[in-house]
């Protein structure tokens, strides 16, 4: 079965905000200015999860995608 492009990204979209909900997390890039190269370094924060007498049941997590220069994407 073909399927087009815009399917697809939309497919990949709604799959990626799910994620994102189910762990509690967002995406969030860093450039890069001390050398000027304009490389962004995509990354995902998940949250800290408390229980109802705040104590930490899950810890909070960044995850680094990779790195990119400007015109890789």
């Amino acid at each position: 079965m073909y399927i087009e492009a815009r399917d697809r990204a939309i497919q990949f979209r709604k799959e990626l905000v799910e994620l994102l909900k189910k762990y509690d997390a967002y995406i969030y890039l860093e450039e890069e200015s001390l050398n000027r190269t304009g490389e962004v370094t995509v990354n995902v924060h998940i949250n800290t999860v408390w229980d109802i007498n705040n104590k930490c049941i899950m810890e909070g997590a960044d995850v680094k995608l990779g790195s990119y220069i400007d015109g890789d994407l």
